[in-house]
């Protein structure tokens, strides 16, 4: 008995010591480079939620409102957005589609190029209350993935001022996240 432990615990020693090395060896044997796949990084399709307040004269308070909507577009030079916008508008009361785009640029890619602030403009077509709605504001975010948007803007139908705080996330980045957090930093050159 003591000596089929002895056996055991002697080969266990040896296969503990000599696995690493057969390891490393069929590593070396077989290895491959694989290639990364491609990432279209100019493609953007970010998913936009978010609220608004509407402050109209002749009102005691504001009126709630609700967005969401894609925006598919393009990052060109890494620094010029351009985007379409189809979106669903709740406007209190009832429901709209809203139908424009949005032009972007990258100010500044803040704390070491993890968040970029931009600044954008857009506008809105609605087309079941047959008006505009216009809009520019400030974002920030963590890299081309997420994004937090504060805007302010204008109703053409009720003569009104919107302040509007929004969430995002692209989309097309989920492919490669970590990729995308990084893609302001500089890289740095050996």
């Amino acid at each position: 008995m003591r000596f089929l432990l002895r056996s055991c615990g002697l080969l266990g020693v040896w296969l503990g010591c000599a696995w690493p090395r057969i390891a490393s060896a069929e590593a070396s044997i077989y290895h491959e480079s694989v290639p990364t796949p491609p990432h279209v990084s100019d493609f953007t399709l970010p998913l936009e939620w978010g609220d608004s307040a509407v402050w109209g004269r002749g009102r005691p308070g504001p009126l709630y409102e609700f967005e969401a909507g894609l925006l598919p577009g393009f990052l060109l030079w890494d620094t010029l957005g351009l985007h379409a916008k189809v979106e669903y508008h709740y406007r209190n009361p009832g429901s709209d589609i809203g139908l424009g785009g949005r032009a972007s640029c990258v100010v500044v890619p803040a704390v070491a190029g993890f968040v970029p602030v931009t600044v954008f403009t857009g506008w809105s077509y609605l087309p079941h209350a047959n008006t505009s709605e216009f809009e520019a504001g400030a974002s920030f975010g963590l890299g081309k993935l997420f994004y937090l948007a504060l805007s302010g803007g204008y109703e053409a139908d009720r003569r009104s001022g919107v302040y509007h705080m929004a969430f995002g996330i692209d989309l097309n980045e989920l492919s490669d996240p970590i990729g995308s957090i990084t893609h302001f930093v500089p890289e740095k050159v050996p």
